[in-house]
């Protein structure tokens, strides 16, 4: 049963009983405090519709010990060092490499064939037209690379919390607070971790010498990488 009561000439509510009870014993209503109720015909005082038994409100039961025990306050955060880190860097650049090879041994054999075929004196018609092929492969491959090397951090970041990487050295990227880090955050993260190689890897080597053990991608998006309890 949901209550309304006056305050100040104004109507407040809706509260439960055991709130109407509680503000009563905390001084917060008077006896002549006008209240009200669906069904009810008209506003009657506190005293008249509830009573004034100020020592009414229900005492919780004790909490069983056995709820209790196990109960273990937060840890702190245990930050990723540097070293930890450059080795879920190389495990991942392992394997998107690994992933890569297939296309790139292809082209390579693309270049090969044509090569030979032009050798034989196929004309110079064939020598454009492979030239302009070999630029479109080339031009494919490069976006190829930059698509990988973007969505494979940011769907297992934004997904997992840990590229294949971190997961086997049991690190993860968290927000600042220690939760999973969205999609997009994961997507800018990508780019920031672009832009940390570009500069001589300095952004990498910057998380020696934070205190939160952040790189630079770490600081522009506000992301840690943590130790799994």
């Amino acid at each position: 049963m949901k209550w309304f009561y006056v305050e100040k000439g104004a109507q407040q509510g809706p509260v439960s009983e055991y709130e109407l009870r509680s503000m009563r014993n905390q001084g917060k209503l008077s006896s002549g405090s006008l209240v009200w109720h669906e069904g009810m015909e008209k506003w009657e005082s506190y005293s008249e519709r509830i009573g004034d038994d100020l020592g009414s409100l229900p005492t919780p039961p004790v909490i069983p010990s056995e709820m209790t025990q196990g109960a273990q306050k937060d840890e702190p955060m245990r930050y990723a060092g540097f070293w930890i880190r450059g080795a879920a860097t190389i495990i991942d650049g392992l394997i998107l490499a690994a992933i890569q090879v297939i296309p790139i041994f292809s082209v390579m054999f693309m270049f090969g064939m044509g090569e030979a075929m032009m050798a034989q004196g196929n004309g110079s018609a064939l020598s454009e037209g492979f030239t302009f092929l070999m630029v479109i492969v080339c031009i494919g491959m490069w976006f190829f690379i930059l698509f990988l090397s973007v969505a494979y951090p940011t769907f297992f970041h934004g997904k997992y919390g840990a590229t294949f990487g971190k997961m086997a050295l049991g690190i993860k990227v968290v927000s600042p607070t220690g939760g999973r880090i969205s999609y997009m955050r994961a997507f800018g993260r990508a780019f920031a971790i672009m832009l940390s190689g570009m500069i001589f890897y300095i952004g990498y080597i910057m998380a020696a010498f934070d205190r939160e053990k952040r790189s630079l991608h770490d600081m522009m998006c506000d992301t840690r990488v943590i130790y799994k309890k």
